[in-house]
């Protein structure tokens, strides 16, 4: 995620469905903006303890299976983002980037 944006484009997400299948989250990660639903269906006979965190700002990805992402419309400017893991958090997690034209960084 970008961090301290101050500008640029508006959220678009929509609730989300989550579905717990033995033990199996799909999709595994979700982005929603903060005061979204978010459903989630378990299938399994074990309980399961769903963790979230808000987000202030619509420049986010979820990686692909490669773990390469895109920040698409990010303004000019020069940002820093964080990335998250589910077992690492945010723990030396922060770089900077650069966009050159309202584009993709």
């Amino acid at each position: 995620m970008v961090d301290g944006i101050l500008k640029g484009k508006l959220f678009t997400f929509t609730d989300a469905d989550v579905e717990a299948t033995m033990c199996q989250f799909l999709p595994f990660g979700t982005v929603v903006s903060d005061n979204r639903r978010v459903i989630v269906v378990n299938r399994g006979p074990v309980a399961h303890d769903i963790e979230g965190y808000a987000i202030d700002n619509p420049y986010d990805a979820v990686t692909d299976i490669n773990g390469s992402f895109a920040l698409t419309e990010l303004p000019a400017g020069r940002y820093r983002i964080k990335a998250w893991h589910p077992n690492l958090g945010y723990a030396g997690a922060e770089d900077y980037c650069e966009a050159k034209r309202d584009d993709v960084a």
